[in-house]
């Protein structure tokens, strides 16, 4: 079988690689091709797809195309060209329809793009004539109807309505069209150059600080605001200078009056502080060596000279506080001659050297004896008097200047004093003694440092008291290996024997009065306490111990029995001497336990009492004869029951005999006090 022709060159068929003659082949049309056979000719064609032949797209209009799978074109549709975010309006309102944005140069506009996409608007050239200005505050040259200037000032016009301290500011009128001078509500609070306008709860003057010093910004002044150094000063020394510019006279002859020193000029640690009615008072801050100079200009209208005296006051303002040897005497001159000008004028001035501790303060006195001519002076400058044919300053009615010469200069030494996170700045610190606390401590309050030095007790860690002291020093010295020691009131008993250590002795006195060591008795006898000579009771009625002693904690016990026994002698007066019994876990009568009271008749020389203790329980019951019943041994008969005492004898015990005299001739002491447990 031959080979097809493909005359159109768009397809081609590609037989089997082996054809059989005779056998049939077959060719269909599908839905994309058309074949048509002719003169043994197959023609293939494309089945058309609706597309009309021509051209799509245009300067406007961006075609899309439809293309299936055998690559046929099989649709084409157009659509506007726009440019991205940009939307085209007319007059203002959205055009959609409106597809093409075209660029147009105006009058002094020029466009050029450099086909990347990037579009450059330059203005050139121009002229024009300005047809109307208007004028206002600050701006002139217009109306304008051809050509002409208009000029702004730099500056606005000056009010010439400004007067004294008046004060006006500057604000844009109610229109907003130009600055206007406008007058606050009130009237300035401002004084002096350099003062400044601050508010409180209303407009206030804040007044001019000192050379050098900063404003600075402080929470606890009216305004918030104060004077002061933002540095360390240098140390240049405390000083001052004070004028006054007021006339100044005395009200009583020959009675002194302090000068008045109302102006400051300079300060450092010195002011002038109020006695109530004027400036006179000299003050100082800081401990130092000062020298005080002042200058005083006297005047004198009487046709007579007339003295003055002028003298220091330090501390106080009466006479009281006059300083010994401070006067000085000197003479106003008798005026010229009648009218202003002609007066007598001196001027006094010397110079003192002062010792000053912070805190002092002194006045200048004087004193006239005539009130009505004499005068500290003050001259407003030229004239009057009309002596001098150029002008010339004022002249301070007084002044006074104030220099260190020693000490601790300003700006150096401690600047605060205290316990830490407790500093006190004060130029001032006193220092106090106190006994606050349960151990040392000190307190920095109000420039005040206070050391507190407790008493000493079971709770407070500080110094002994007199009385404790006492007690302190009559205890025993530190106890040796080879003996126990307990001093007694008068006595000594040792536990023990050096020549034979461990041997169960006691040091004490016979009934002869010999001292040294004894043998306690066999079984449960034993000497607990035995001492003699007490102390001798002279010139009191009070109660008072005459003897004591100690039986220490855990000598004795439950079911133990006591045998106490102590002896009074008595020489002097008549009267009735009360012996008593006591103990006490300390050896004191404050809070003693009373075990036995007898008394003396007014003519008994000698009396001994004996009383026994059982002891039923070491800690809460002690049974003794009644305390109520004077007896002088236990060897008796009464119907009153027994006393029961709480005696603790697991702690120390004290015993002692008190005396009380009924007279202040009686002499009384107990000579012994004896307890033996049986």
């Amino acid at each position: 079988m031959a080979f097809f022709n493909n005359k159109r060159k768009d397809f081609s068929i590609q037989p089997p690689r082996q054809q059989v003659d005779g056998t049939p082949f077959f060719v269909t049309d599908s839905a994309n091709i058309d074949f048509t056979l002719e003169n043994l000719n197959l023609t293939a064609d494309l089945t058309p797809t609706g597309v009309t032949d021509g051209t799509y797209g245009s300067a406007t209009l961006i075609p899309i195309l439809e293309v299936d799978q055998w690559g046929r074109i099989t649709g084409v549709t157009t659509t506007p060209f726009s440019a991205s975010g940009i939307a085209l309006e007319t007059n203002g309102t959205p055009n959609p329809v409106q597809t093409l944005l075209n660029l147009v140069a105006g009058t002094n506009m020029t466009i050029i793009d450099d086909g990347l996409g990037n579009i450059t608007f330059s203005s050139s050239g121009g002229s024009g004539t300005v047809t109307s200005v208007g004028t206002g505050t600050g701006l002139t040259g217009g109306p304008i109807t051809t050509t002409g200037t208009v000029s702004l000032n730099s500056k606005l016009a000056p009010d010439d309505t400004l007067t004294g301290n008046a004060l006006k500011y500057l604000r844009v009128n109610a229109g907003e069209t130009a600055v206007e001078y406008a007058t606050p509500a009130g009237s300035s609070p401002l004084t002096t150059k350099g003062d400044l306008y601050t508010f409180d709860t209303a407009d206030t003057r804040l007044p001019v600080g000192l050379d050098t010093q900063v404003l600075l910004a402080d929470s606890t002044t009216a305004t918030g605001l104060k004077w002061g150094n933002n540095t360390t000063p240098p140390a240049t020394g405390y000083y001052g200078q004070y004028f006054s510019y007021v006339t100044q006279s005395v009200t009583t002859a020959n009675v002194g009056k302090a000068m008045i020193f109302e102006t400051l000029d300079l300060s450092n640690g010195i002011t002038v502080v109020t006695d109530g009615t004027a400036l006179t008072k000299i003050t100082f801050a800081n401990t130092g060596i000062y020298n005080l100079q002042f200058s005083t200009q006297f005047q004198n209208t009487d046709n007579a000279q007339h003295d003055i005296y002028i003298w220091l006051r330090k501390n106080g303002t009466t006479s009281a506080a006059d300083v010994a040897g401070s006067t000085g005497l000197v003479s106003v001159p008798a005026r010229k001659s009648a009218g202003v000008g002609n007066e007598g004028h001196v001027i006094v001035s010397w110079n003192f050297l002062l010792d000053i501790v912070a805190g002092d303060f002194y006045q200048i006195i004087w004193a006239t004896s005539d009130i009505t001519h004499v005068t500290i002076q003050f001259y407003a400058g030229n004239p009057p008097p009309p002596v001098l044919a150029t002008n010339y300053p004022s002249t301070a009615s007084t002044l006074f200047t104030v220099t260190q010469q020693a000490g601790i200069l300003a700006g150096t030494g401690i600047t605060g004093l205290g316990k830490a996170g407790f500093i006190q700045t004060g130029s001032v610190q006193t220092l106090i003694e106190g006994t606050s606390g349960t151990d040392f401590n000190i307190v920095s309050s109000a420039n005040t440092q206070t050391f507190n030095l407790p008493t000493a007790s079971a709770t407070n860690r500080g110094a002994l008291s007199s009385a404790d002291w006492t007690v302190f020093n009559g205890k025993q010295n530190a106890l040796t290996t080879t003996k126990s020691v307990k001093i007694l009131t008068n006595n000594v008993e040792l536990d023990g024997d050096a020549a034979s250590p461990g041997n169960q002795k006691y040091y004490g006195t016979d009934l002869a009065g010999t001292k040294g060591f004894y043998s306690f008795p066999s079984g449960n006898y034993a000497v607990i306490l035995r001492i003699v000579n007490g102390t001798s009771i002279t010139a009191s009625t009070a109660n008072t111990i005459s003897l004591s002693g100690l039986v220490p904690a855990g000598t004795n016990t439950t079911n133990d029995t006591l045998r106490i026994k102590y002896r009074v002698s008595k020489t002097g007066g008549s009267a009735v001497t009360t012996t008593r019994l006591y103990v006490n876990t300390t050896n004191s009568l404050s809070g003693a336990t009373l075990l036995a009271q007898v008394a003396t008749t007014a003519t008994t020389r000698f009396l001994q009492s004996e009383r026994e203790l059982f002891i039923k329980n070491n800690v809460l019951n002690t049974e003794v004869w009644p305390t109520s019943v004077a007896a002088f041994t236990d060897n008796a008969v009464t119907t009153v029951a027994t006393s029961l005492i709480a005696i603790n004898h697991t702690v120390d015990q004290y015993y002692f005999v008190a005396l009380q005299n009924g007279a202040l001739a009686d002499i009384t002491v107990a000579e012994f006090l004896r307890i033996e447990r049986l």
